[in-house]
């Protein structure tokens, strides 16, 4: 989402913030993004293959508080030229318990292995998040809780990601974790994303939207097969969530996906050159 041209915006008018709009809105408070590392695109990861290998991770977000949520919120400028620039990062015992809960649900529906990611060691809001998670991990005895302080849990990520199965954390620190989670897969295009809480539930393909080379033709997603792919990848994903099954929903998906990393006149597809949120 986004653009070069709206970068001098003012922050109330981005593009962002209507998807952030919306997220509150439909009260989207859990988002699921899988991290595969498929074996006939292992060596697509810029990482050794002996350390990539087998990583299959479902990093869980909270999508509606925290930072990007917070008030106060705003900029405030000084007669002498300054400016102070202020962002909350607030959560309620309440918006911490629902998107713990489905993380416990989720992990037991894989390994029964949960990393709770705060940074309880400085933030008085990631102690509470720790306080919550452990008081909902006494419903859910067969999961293994494990909590990792945030910075630790970007070193292992790249270090050794097959340590971890389901991760669940803040809005900040899961935007940041589930983007470095994406090159173990080998790009930001692999990992497809479900939004859930509400009444309706919010899926899509996490990539760059490539203003660069807008209107040229060739990035796949323009193209009607990469539609198909990306739905079919997120749908398998998503399924094998639910019902804890290790085999695909959609015979396409895992063809689809290969074909959505393949390297094109020396260009990769999916490369993102936008960041998303």
């Amino acid at each position: 989402m986004g653009g070069p041209k709206w970068d001098n915006l003012h922050q109330e008018k981005r593009p962002e913030r209507g998807l952030l709009g919306l997220r509150k809105e439909l009260d989207l408070f859990a988002n699921l993004r899988p991290a595969t590392c498929f074996p006939m695109l292992v060596d697509a990861s810029p990482l050794k293959r002996e350390v990539v290998e087998g990583t299959d991770i479902m990093v869980i977000r909270e999508l509606t508080g925290g930072l990007y949520f917070g008030e106060p919120r705003g900029r405030e400028e000084f007669a002498d030229g300054g400016a102070r620039a202020i962002n909350t990062m607030a959560y309620t015992s309440r918006e911490i318990e629902r998107v713990a809960r489905t993380a416990f649900e989720v992990a037991m529906k894989r390994k029964k292995r949960l990393a709770s990611v705060d940074k309880a060691n400085v933030l008085v809001v990631s102690q509470l998040w720790r306080e919550v998670v452990t008081r909902v991990s006494k419903d859910f005895p067969q999961v293994q809780l494990e909590h990792v302080l945030v910075d630790n849990c970007a070193m292992a990520l790249v270090h050794k990601p097959t340590h971890f199965d389901t991760i669940v954390t803040e809005n900040t620190f899961g935007d940041i974790l589930s983007d470095e989670a994406a090159i173990l897969a080998g790009s930001m295009g692999m990992l497809p994303s479900a939004s859930l809480g509400g009444k309706v539930a919010l899926y899509e393909p996490v990539h760059g939207t490539a203003p660069d080379i807008a209107g040229q033709g060739w990035p796949i997603p323009s193209r009607p097969s990469c539609r198909r792919a990306c739905c079919c990848a997120t749908r398998s994903t998503w399924a094998r969530t639910r019902t804890g099954s290790t085999r695909p929903s959609c015979t396409c998906s895992s063809r689809a996906t290969a074909r959505g990393t393949s390297v094109r006149k020396g260009r990769r597809w999916w490369a993102p050159r936008r960041w998303v949120i």
